[in-house]
């Protein structure tokens, strides 16, 4: 029962952060960058002991993949994506 609620509570509070996120308050990606990173280390150390019958690689899958997108906010994605060379004609 504790991987399904990791998961659920790391879902919510990155649902959560959404809207903020997309305003660019950095509060919120370090929120949700910490409730990831918690779930995620949860779920490597359940990968790594082997939970029999139990979909753990997905978990951790789901929280790594949020992870790398929360990574590439950090590092100055933006969304809508600018384009480089504004103002040059084809």
């Amino acid at each position: 029962m504790g991987p399904g609620w990791s998961l659920l509570v790391s879902g919510r509070v990155n649902c959560a952060s959404c809207a903020v996120l997309w305003l660019g308050k950095r509060w919120s990606l370090h929120m949700a960058v910490v409730a990831s990173l918690i779930a995620g280390s949860y779920f490597a150390y359940l990968f790594c002991r082997g939970v029999p019958d139990h979909p753990i690689g997905l978990f951790l899958g789901f929280t790594t993949s949020y992870l790398m997108l929360l990574a590439g906010l950090r590092l100055g994605l933006t969304w809508p994506a600018v384009p480089q060379h504004q103002g040059v004609s084809p």
